[in-house]
């Protein structure tokens, strides 16, 4: 999780996976797709924004930007979802 835009490690990281939730609550009113496109301007690496059941945004190294839908399930426990997102 690299959320500032003036962290020490974004320029070397690769892949940047962030929960909007986590986004918003770093920068109050913030929107997670343009906070993500900063962090890509800055490392031209890919940058994923979960956002719980709903869309995934996702930008590749090139800025092209890609909305992801999960599959409609029965959530009976969200422990874990995140890092299992991530370990996928």
């Amino acid at each position: 999780d690299i959320v500032s835009t003036d962290h020490d490690t974004l320029p070397l990281a690769d892949m940047i996976i962030n929960s909007a939730a986590s986004v918003i609550e770093q920068n109050p009113g913030v929107d997670p797709v343009e906070h993500s496109k900063a962090l890509q301007s800055s490392n031209h690496g890919i940058v994923i924004t979960t956002d719980g059941g709903r869309a995934i945004n996702a930008l590749d190294r090139d800025g092209t930007q890609y909305v992801l839908l999960p599959p409609s399930v029965e959530v009976t426990d969200s422990t874990g979802a995140g890092d299992s997102f991530r370990a996928g």
